[in-house]
Order: C-alpha cells, then sequence, then structure tokens
C-alpha cells in the first residue's frame, strides 16, 4: 500500500505540474477532456455495453465547483463494492488511466458503487490521501463518480466552459450508438439531454434537416484492418458546401490522413466534378491546402480507431500516416461505388 500510495503522490505532483501533457489542454479548458476521459474510461473497464444514461452535474460556484457522474443501473464486476478499493492499484495503467489522472488531478475525488446489497466508497484527496469503507445497503446497483479538479490548476468552468463540456458529452452519445447522457448545472436554466440511436447515422439526419437531400438513406462504409478500424456514413445533398465531423479514437479532427482517404475514394466514384448539381471543393488537410472538386455537396460522419495515431502537430487535430489514408480510401471506394450505383439505379 506504501507503495502504491507513493507513485500517487508522484503521478499527482507531475499532472500538477504538466496538466496539457496529460489532458490536452491546460486550465479550465482541460476539465471537459479530463470528464470525457474519466467517462471513456469507466466505458472501457466495465467491459459491457452500457446504454445509460449517464448522468453529469455541476455543482457550486468557482473554487467549489464539483463535478458528478453517475451511471445509473451499471453493474460490472469490475466496479463492484467488493473490488472497488483494487481500483488503486490499476488507475495508473489501462484501461483506467483517464479514471486515475481524474483523481490525482481532483482536491477532492470520490467514487462509489453500489450493487443492491452493499456499498463502498473510495475518497482520494489531494492526489494521494486515501480512504475507503463499505458497508451494507440497498441502493440500486450505480457507479458514482464526485471530483473536484484542482482549482489552484484547473481553476473552475465558466459558462462558456460549462457548453465546452456538454459538446464533449454530445459526441459520447454519437459515438456510442444507444448512450443516453445527461446534462446539468446549477448555473444553468435548463438540462441537456444527448440520445443517438444510431450514433453517427443519426447525426446526419439531424444535420440536414434543413437541406435537400438527393437520396434516402446514408452510404456507409466500414472496415477492420491491422489494429485499425473506419466508420464512415454520407448524404448528398442539393445545395452547400461538403462538411466531415470526423473522430479519431473518440477525439474531433479537422482533417488529415482519413480525410484524404476519403477524398481519394470520392474522387473515384467522381472522376468529373462537373456532372452533378454544382461543382464544390472539399479541403481534406487543413495544414498542407489539401483539396478535391466535387460535382456533389455532401455531409458526412466518419470515426477511425488506431492504436497509436499520429499528428501533424501537438494540438492533435490534424492526422498523420498514408497507411491510414490507404486504409480509409480502400474501405470507402468499392463500398461507395456500389450503394451508389443503386440509388441511381432506374
Amino acid at each position: 500500500m506504501t507503495e502504491i500510495l507513493e507513485q500517487l503522490r508522484d503521478f499527482a505532483a507531475d499532472i500538477r505540474r504538466r496538466p496539457a501533457i496529460y489532458f490536452g489542454r491546460s486550465g479550465s479548458t482541460a476539465i471537459p477532456l479530463m470528464t470525457r476521459g474519466l467517462i471513456d474510461a469507466v466505458l472501457a473497464t466495465a467491459g459491457k455495453k452500457y446504454s445509460g444514461p449517464i448522468v453529469v452535474s455541476v455543482t457550486g460556484k468557482g473554487r467549489r465547483q464539483a463535478i458528478s457522474v453517475e451511471f445509473a443501473a451499471l453493474a460490472s464486476p469490475v466496479f463492484s463494492p467488493a473490488r472497488l478499493d483494487r481500483f488503486l492499484q490499476s488507475m495508473t495503467t489501462q484501461p483506467a488511466y483517464e479514471l486515475g489522472s481524474a483523481a490525482v488531478a481532483s482536491r477532492q475525488f470520490a467514487m462509489e458503487s453500489c450493487d443492491g446489497q452493499r456499498r463502498a466508497l473510495l475518497e482520494i484527496k489531494n492526489g494521494f490521501q486515501v480512504a475507503t469503507e463499505t458497508t451494507p445497503s440497498p441502493l440500486a446497483p450505480c457507479l458514482r463518480v464526485v471530483f473536484q479538479p484542482e482549482p489552484a490548476v484547473f481553476d473552475c468552468l465558466s459558462h462558456d466552459g460549462l457548453y465546452h463540456l456538454a459538446g464533449n458529452l454530445r459526441d459520447l452519445s454519437l459515438l456510442h450508438p444507444g448512450l443516453a447522457v445527461h446534462f446539468n448545472a446549477e448555473s444553468l436554466a435548463g438540462k441537456l439531454r444527448y440520445f443517438h440511436q444510431h450514433g453517427l447515422k443519426s447525426l446526419l439526419f439531424e444535420d440536414d434537416h434543413a437541406r435537400w437531400p438527393l437520396h434516402p438513406g446514408c452510404l456507409s462504409f466500414k472496415a477492420t484492418a491491422n489494429d485499425m478500424r473506419v466508420e464512415g456514413h454520407l448524404r448528398f445533398l442539393h445545395a452547400g458546401l461538403p462538411f466531415v465531423r470526423s473522430y479519431v479514437n473518440g477525439h474531433p479532427t479537422q482533417g488529415g490522413a482519413h480525410l484524404e482517404g476519403l477524398g481519394a475514394a470520392l474522387l473515384e466514384l467522381f472522376p468529373d466534378p462537373s456532372l452533378g448539381c454544382r461543382r464544390v471543393p472539399l479541403i481534406t488537410n487543413p495544414d498542407t491546402g489539401a483539396k478535391i472538386d466535387l460535382p456533389h455537396p455532401f455531409l458526412a460522419a466518419m470515426q477511425v480507431q488506431l492504436a497509436d495515431p499520429r499528428y501533424y502537430g501537438p494540438t492533435r487535430d490534424v492526422l498523420l500516416g498514408d497507411e491510414v489514408r490507404e486504409f480509409v480510401r480502400c474501405a470507402a471506394s468499392e463500398t461507395l461505388r456500389k450503394q451508389w450505383e443503386n440509388l441511381r439505379a432506374p
């Protein structure tokens, strides 16, 4: 136990010195990513499909602000009351690493687990002071995490920051089809709820509600190879500009290799950009200025999962990799061509 506490102390000190290394941002802008990472870690560690709801609440103001994340009806052996104290031994390794990062980055952190018979509570203060207790309890199964990011390092969420957190939670629902996510804060008059039954595909119908589609449904592709996975959906439209909402390992991106691969597949599908509704450009890499011209506008959503993604710079929003580009091109090209031909057939 002493060795674990020493590791926690060192972990906490390093996170406070270099928060951007762990969360990708510093100050209050790190809090939404910290919260999202915590949720992702719980879902990955639980080892089973979970439909929610996940209820995220922000209480208090200023340096008293705290965030609560409740996983209603989550009954996972990993987080059972009998095993909750073992979390300390795994919090610095995957898949629980981001949950552990939030714990040691917090002035106050509490994780409560109930299974209908027992209730276990794990508390961590200042990143390394640990207390645990287990008591009989008839409370329904659930997992609840309450944490207060160290105010001296992370400050607190402003009104705008609350919506930054809300955007992360919306992405969470998009990338986990059928997952319900609820969000509320004391300083917001209303509550926000997200639910996309078919994930990214549902998003496209939400986004194009005011535009004229050229076809019913979506064109879709999906593939897995060599630790790479891709899923994509497109809807071609009569007017507007092409837009692709893309994610790598659950995080939003602004282009790069995966979008270049999709662009290459679309060029194979539409070799002459003059034969369509109107000639429109799609920028596939904002860093290099790479673009293609297409004969139809469209909306698309795509997510890629990679073992070790590489990016153009520290902002980690433009993806690198010739192998990723070719993988996405191959995944999309033939599938999209067949679906488009079926749609155009008399």
